[in-house]
């Protein structure tokens, strides 16, 4: 390796080998790929595939001595070829070219990544100026074959994660320079979800890996990205030297990385209003083609149309709306017309968008009323078959469950229910519920009582607050409780009879 003073750069100056032969022994492979010095990893890719070439001559039992066979001779002279264009290679050597005075802020940025045959890691320095301005560049990157025992693929992605935590770790105690923050990133939802754990959730193999990186790097400082954004995915698979020399994801990261493009400024109530309207008219575009090419034109719908009885119509923005009877309402402009929506998009379903955000839309097939979650079970008491109710109280906080048998709907019921509750577990300060009329019923009883008695025992329960979520809304802390109660508790109970 040489540096060139006049322009700062470094470059690799190798001699081609020539073989007239034509004929390469494993010897000849292990000399020639040993002859390119990469202290930084700038040419990892390339020679990761020098190095997954030679794993495969140990797997076929080679000599030294040996010629290559016909395949991997055909592979070897592929990268011979490329081999000699390595003298262009030109690597700048500066890292920060303004003053340190003009730095404001310095991050480092691992990335990591496997597969198949092999993984590695790369650390980037990102420099950002006074002016928001900065550039990221490259720093160093290590890669390895993969083991020849077979390992899943995850616990590959581990083994590289844990590679770039090693690296980064080892960039930020070498630097000279004071690091402001550390990102680690990995295209592995699964290490990830382990990185993010206690390590001593986990199996062996895993925990020791996860205790390490844990030692090196916080688990928050582990983020997400596209494979296609990973740049240690370049790595993994290897790359021509033509392709890697002009590589931007290689050599200066991800473009989201760019302080240019990662200015992230509080949204105005204006954007985001524009944006609502976006996705709302790209999902009716999707949904009600036909029936809005209809609308533009001024024609009337078809009788068998599913939109017909809402008597729908474009507003000033094109978005579908229903129309109606509430015009002569005081209601305002999006109670009156609510924005049709489909029945079967995920924009459209309330375990994904909050309640606020579904106030003034008209879900196609809303109207229907939704069917019964719980109950009733059935019992045998004193050779008796009755039916009873299940009440469901869980912490907003612990998710702590506790059921409660109900003889009947009743607002009495409930009220002995939530005494019984509360006698076990204490008084809670906020109770929430959905617009159940036993609910309703029994708040206004309490309340009632509440306003008329002075007992000490009752005046506990006066500082619990009871709200109602919105109509036809879902009570979202609620919902994956109830979910596995009645997956896991009811449901196997069948339709069988139980003594009580």
């Amino acid at each position: 390796m040489i540096w060139n003073c006049e322009k700062d750069e470094l470059s690799y100056n190798i001699s081609p080998e020539t073989n007239e032969r034509k004929e390469y022994t494993k010897r000849e492979v292990l000399s020639i790929t040993s002859k390119i010095y990469n202290p930084f990893g700038c040419l990892t890719p390339f020679i990761i595939r020098a190095k997954i070439l030679i794993q495969e001559l140990w797997q076929r039992g080679l000599h030294w001595e040996d010629p290559l066979p016909g395949d991997l001779q055909t592979n070897w002279m592929k990268w011979m070829t490329e081999w000699k264009e390595i003298r262009d290679v030109r690597i700048p050597r500066c890292l920060i070219r303004v003053p340190m005075m003009n730095i404001v802020q310095l991050e480092l940025h691992g990335f990591s990544d496997a597969s198949e045959k092999a993984y590695g890691g790369a650390v980037y320095m990102k420099m950002i100026d006074a002016e928001g301005k900065g550039t990221i560049k490259l720093i160093v990157a290590k890669s390895k074959v993969a083991p020849l025992k077979s390992v899943t693929l995850p616990r590959l992605e581990l083994v590289a994660a844990l590679t770039t935590a090693k690296l980064t770790s080892y960039v930020k105690r070498v630097i000279d320079l004071e690091i402001n923050k550390i990102y680690c990133w990995s295209d592995s939802q699964i290490v990830l979800c382990w990185i993010r754990n206690l390590a001593r959730n986990w199996k062996p193999f895993v925990r020791n890996r996860i205790e390490l990186i844990h030692e090196l790097v916080r688990p928050e400082d582990w983020r997400y990205c596209p494979t296609k954004d990973n740049a240690a995915d370049i790595i993994s698979r290897g790359t021509a030297l033509k392709k890697l020399k002009g590589n931007r994801l290689w050599w200066n990261g991800p473009k989201w990385t760019s302080p240019e493009r990662r200015k992230l400024n509080t949204l105005t109530g204006e954007e985001m209003i524009t944006a609502e309207k976006y996705w709302l008219k790209t999902v009716q575009r999707d949904a009600f083609h036909d029936e809005l090419k209809t609308l533009e034109n001024g024609k009337p719908l078809p009788k068998e149309n599913r939109l017909k009885t809402l008597d729908p119509f474009l507003d000033e923005d094109d978005l579908c709306r229903v129309g109606g009877r509430l015009r002569l309402s005081d209601l305002d402009y999006d109670m009156k017309y609510p924005i049709i929506l489909p029945k079967a998009h995920h924009i459209s379903d309330p375990g994904n968008v909050t309640p606020e955000l579904l106030d003034s839309k008209w879900k196609i097939g809303s109207e229907k009323s939704p069917q019964k979650e719980f109950g009733p079970l059935r019992i045998i008491r004193t050779d008796v078959y009755t039916k009873v109710y299940i009440c469901l109280f869980t912490c907003m906080v612990t998710r702590a469950i506790r059921l409660e048998l109900l003889s009947d709907l009743s607002a009495e019921r409930f009220i002995q229910a939530l005494n019984r509750f509360c006698a076990r577990r204490g008084y809670p300060k906020i109770i929430q519920s959905d617009n159940f009329s036993t609910f309703k019923m029994a708040d206004r009883q309490l309340k009632n009582l509440l306003s008329k008695t002075s007992l000490d025992k009752v005046q506990r329960v006066k500082t619990a607050k009871g709200t109602f979520i919105r109509p036809v809304a879902r009570l979202y802390l609620l919902e994956p409780v109830r979910f596995k109660v009645q997956c896991n508790g009811l449901r196997p109970l069948g339709r069988e009879c139980y003594e009580h």
